[in-house]
């Protein structure tokens, strides 16, 4: 998923780890992503191999609404110093869900709805 988008990207990630090398998945993302915000309880794993692998920006959120809000702040200081294009924010967790959600779809429904609220929020509705 990292190589399907352009850059700026600011990668949301985190969850249970699957036990896969972080160190690898973090190698490959440091050549494609420009921030990460990170929660779960793999979260503090992948923050210091992403840091390892030369990521600078990493932030840490508790929950889903509050990963895509860091995101979106960061998105738009990546556009206001200077960018190019917008940036995007992908949600690819590369860890399980069950730390924090009933599944994988539930955390897909945070995500969306996460995304929803702060749209709404912006246009000057209410979430």
């Amino acid at each position: 998923a990292l190589r399907s988008f352009p850059r700026p990207l600011v990668l949301i990630a985190g969850g249970r780890s699957k036990g896969l090398p972080m160190e690898e998945l973090a190698a490959v993302a440091a050549e494609r992503i420009d921030a990460a915000v990170l929660m779960g309880e793999s979260g503090p794993g992948l923050a210091v191999n992403l840091k390892a692998a030369g990521v600078d920006r990493l932030e840490s959120a508790r929950d889903m609404p509050e990963a895509v809000a860091i995101a979106e702040i960061i998105a738009r200081e990546f556009l206001a110093t200077g960018g190019v294009a917008p940036a995007t924010v992908l949600l690819s967790p590369a860890a399980t869900s069950f730390d924090m959600f009933e599944d994988y779809a539930a955390r897909g429904r945070a995500f969306k709805a996460a995304v929803a609220d702060l749209a709404g929020t912006k246009r000057g509705g209410t979430p």
